[in-house]
């Protein structure tokens, strides 16, 4: 979940702009005339939320410190705490996410080559969804949309550590040992309950969840940025490939599997029309016993659903090992201004998002189906860019899957 920074506070604007650059961030160190170290402190309201959550909001505070030749910091701590509400059906007002966190980022461990991200963060998911495995699973259309018999609660803190070394050009090696607690409670009535005590060997495996648990798991992964911008991109590619690895074995750590991820991004300019089209694939693929929270998920964000994949389709609600999506967009700048000192632009993007889930590697015609199968949403949204490291976004999304649309309010593009 991330929180979208709509407004912030008149004194500290100008400083926001330059604190919310994308960490870790391997930057060119350049030195400015008569520029001096410095310290910077940035208190913001946020702002945001999706139709999956509900719209909440929090604070953010950074703080940095800027030295000549050490772009864009020398380092920051940064501290948030956020919340969503969203009424039920029922009319009860609930709390559906949490999230907590403290992040010290080091762009320059060695300078202009290795970056460092040390992260803790406490995070409450409410309403997690589970709708049964496979591409093929089905929910009756006159359920809730907050029926308890397809949710579950997951609580997680966490402590990361992310390495970035830049190795030749934009090729950049990327490392990371992540530890989560877990704490999950179902419903003993309900459908995750039911399924992890299945008749089918593969539905009850992976369904299989343990109330308490811890996960340890270690991050390779390669990445080449050929961008021309990381926060409002109109031409270049990128691509990045990820191994994940969780041990696991144990009465504490009983979940042993892994991930492999991979990420391919195009980006087209339109001239003379200033507009770009862009184009991301993405497959995320697990094996050995992975948690069942994370059969919907890639990069801790759900993959068909949620502001960050499928659009449109209801957060978490295809479960399964494969998952291979891609994301289209067309966005044209609307017009320029300038406010509060620096160069902004409202823009326009459509999309068409679509792709399919798979069970497991074995050929699963029950759980998922036969044919392509495909998922996919339509849409469109507005985006404000705020100077040249911030930009929001709200994207409006419809699919068959819908209930009736997906409403996203977060922080940068999707890719």
């Amino acid at each position: 979940m991330v929180f979208g920074l709509i407004f912030t506070l008149p004194f500290v604007r100008r400083a926001l702009a330059d604190e919310t650059a994308p960490t870790p961030g391997l930057q060119r160190a350049t030195t400015r005339a008569g520029e001096k170290g410095h310290y910077e402190f940035t208190p913001a309201p946020l702002l945001g939320g999706s139709s999956d959550v509900g719209i909440g909001g929090g604070v953010l505070a950074s703080f940095a410190r800027r030295e000549p030749g050490f772009e864009p910091y020398l380092y920051r701590l940064e501290m948030t705490a956020t919340a969503t509400f969203k009424r039920a059906e029922s009319g009860k007002l609930t709390s559906p996410y949490q999230d907590y966190y403290l992040l010290l980022a080091l762009p320059h461990v060695r300078k202009d080559r290795v970056a460092l991200d040390l992260r803790l963060s406490y995070t409450r998911e409410g309403n997690l969804k589970y709708y049964g495995l496979g591409n093929a699973s089905r929910v009756p259309s006159n359920v809730p949309l907050e029926d308890p018999f397809y949710e579950y609660v997951r609580v997680h803190p966490e402590a990361r550590a992310h390495l970035t070394a830049r190795l030749v050009g934009p090729l950049a090696l990327n490392l990371g040992v992540f530890y989560t607690y877990n704490t999950l409670t179902v419903p003993p009535s309900g459908l995750l309950a039911r399924d992890s005590n299945s008749a089918n060997s593969e539905v009850r495996e992976l369904a299989r969840f343990s109330a308490r648990h811890s996960t340890l798991f270690f991050s390779y992964g390669f990445s080449y940025d050929g961008r021309d911008d990381q926060v409002a991109t109109t031409r270049g590619q990128y691509y990045a490939t990820r191994f994940d690895w969780s041990p696991g074995g144990s009465d504490q750590f009983p979940y042993r599997y892994a991930r492999w991820n991979t990420n391919a991004r195009w980006y087209w300019p339109l001239k003379p029309y200033g507009s770009v089209v862009g184009l991301r694939v993405t497959t995320d693929f697990l094996f050995g016993d992975p948690p069942v929270y994370e059969l919907a998920r890639f990069d801790d964000t759900p993959a068909f659903g949620g502001a960050n994949g499928v659009r449109g389709v209801p957060g978490e609600r295809y479960h399964g090992k494969a998952k291979a999506f891609a994301n289209l967009e067309w966005r044209q700048v609307l017009f320029n201004f300038r406010a509060l000192g620096k160069a902004n632009g409202l823009a326009l993007a459509l999309f068409v998002d679509s792709g399919r889930l798979w069970t497991d590697y074995a050929p699963h015609p029950e759980l998922d189906g036969t044919g392509a199968g495909l998922k996919w949403g339509v849409g469109a949204g507005p985006r404000l860019l705020a100077g040249k490291s911030f930009l929001l976004r709200a994207d409006v999304a419809w699919s068959p899957d819908a209930r009736p649309v997906g409403v996203y309010i977060t922080s940068g593009d999707i890719f």
